[in-house]
């Protein structure tokens, strides 16, 4: 699957982008997914060691509930009316 997105950058690293382009012999866009393919690898390890340490997993297992507690019908949203 493929998404699309849509960004502005300035003008320095637009002419930069695109002097980058021309020596590699690659389209505008194949330099910049390299780009941010690169910084998303790069911060990779540390958004994972973040996702780790987050307090919200030392919750995990400190509430008791019923064994079938996920199985049972009456979970699903409260209504809720506007006064």
């Amino acid at each position: 699957m493929v998404i699309h997105i849509q960004t502005e950058v300035d003008d320095k690293t637009y002419r930069m982008l695109k002097k980058i382009a021309l020596l590699r012999g690659k389209s505008l866009k194949e330099i910049v997914r390299e780009a941010v393919s690169k910084y998303v690898e790069e911060s990779k390890k540390d958004i994972e060691k973040a996702t780790k340490e987050d307090s919200i997993w030392k919750a995990v297992g400190v509430f008791e509930v019923e064994s079938d507690a996920s199985e049972k019908d009456d979970w699903g949203c409260v209504d809720w009316q506007s006064e």
